[in-house]
């Protein structure tokens, strides 16, 4: 795994996109990719936690919420476990990467 950039989406009750637009359709080309969940109901939460198992994204909660929130979660964790990163690239569910391969 590159250990220097880490993607990150913010997610609330829309783990059906996540699974079947954003895994599908996006490569990552060996970049960790974190899903940080925005306070989703408790069954979206449970199914959003398998789909980021089944696809070895890394499933953290919001610390509070919002997308800024989101930001400071996955900073506080890149601080704590991801001594080697250097970027952190935050992805919105409904925007695609310029090239077919990002």
């Amino acid at each position: 795994m590159k250990d220097n950039l880490i993607i990150y989406v913010s997610s609330r009750n829309n783990y059906d996109m996540l699974e079947h637009e954003v895994l599908n359709n996006i490569n990552f080309e060996g970049f960790e990719f974190i899903n940080i969940d925005d306070r989703s109901t408790d069954e979206q939460k449970q199914y959003g936690k398998e789909v980021c198992e089944k696809n070895n994204v890394i499933f953290l909660e919001n610390k509070s919420s919002g997308v800024q929130m989101a930001t400071q979660t996955v900073v506080d964790f890149v601080n704590e476990n991801r001594p080697n990163c250097k970027w952190i690239f935050c992805f919105q569910h409904d925007c695609y990467p310029i090239t077919k391969n990002f």
